[in-house]
């Protein structure tokens, strides 16, 4: 996939992601060539990219449209969702709880003693750098929330639980969440009006659990988080059906 391919796969998912585009809008490949300013050959294949990512429908004679989140699909994207972030933050916090004990005087020669101490000097100071990110993060979407505007919450949101993946030093399981983050960030842009205060509560929550480096309330606390989601999702998609 060239790079002109890989960003107009991003921009068009970005569009969907964000309600821009509405499950069973059409997207036809001369309405999107003028609006992205690229060819139609871009375009195309961004189409067959996105088709295989589950976020369009390609149809014989009909052209391309969003697809559709059935309910089936969102429910098993909330249950791979609670398992790998219930890793993701128990680790996190296991980073943070490691760094704040007390730390034991190195035994070994001088050299192994100096190297043992600035290792630990040099953690110390990353969880600095990493806790003041992710408070930035909140920060940003509690000033949102308070202000009534919802936009960029989807995206900070994303921002947010892939910062932490990031921060568990787990590549694996930053993998795992980063190949679902669209889709969930999908979800959140449709129930962010419901749900944005008490999400960002529940997100001062989860990272005041993981700087403490309370490693069972982190996990206890997504798993909570994930959940509440999931009802309010459910319960919406109800309503609406009525």
């Amino acid at each position: 996939m060239t790079s002109l391919t890989t960003r107009v796969v991003d921009q068009i998912r970005t569009a969907i992601t964000s309600g821009g585009y509405a499950p069973g809008d059409r997207l036809t490949e001369t309405a999107l060539s003028r609006e992205f300013g690229v060819s139609r050959v871009p375009i195309r294949e961004a189409l067959r990219t996105l088709e295989s990512e589950g976020f369009v429908v390609l149809r014989p004679f009909a052209g391309a449209a969003v697809a559709s989140l059935d309910r089936a699909e969102v429910s098993d994207l909330f249950a791979v969702r609670e398992v790998i972030e219930t890793r993701i933050f128990r680790r996190c916090a296991e980073r943070f709880a490691a760094a704040s004990r007390s730390r034991t005087e190195p035994t070994g020669s001088t050299i192994v003693r100096e190297a043992s101490q600035q290792a630990w000097a040099t953690e110390r100071e990353e969880l600095r750098r990493i806790g003041s990110e992710l408070d930035a993060l909140v920060s940003s979407g509690e000033r949102l929330v308070a202000a009534g505007e919802t936009a960029e919450l989807p995206a900070l949101n994303t921002a947010f639980h892939l910062g932490v993946a990031h921060a568990s030093q787990s590549a694996s399981l930053t993998v795992l969440l980063r190949q679902v983050a669209a889709k969930i960030e999908w979800v959140y842009s449709r129930d962010v009006e419901t749900r944005a205060a008490s999400s960002w509560q529940e997100h001062r929550a989860l990272l005041d659990a993981i700087l403490a480096g309370e490693i069972d309330a982190a996990g206890a606390l997504i798993a909570d988080h994930v959940g509440k989601a999931r009802r309010a999702h459910f319960k919406e998609t109800l309503d609406a059906a009525r």
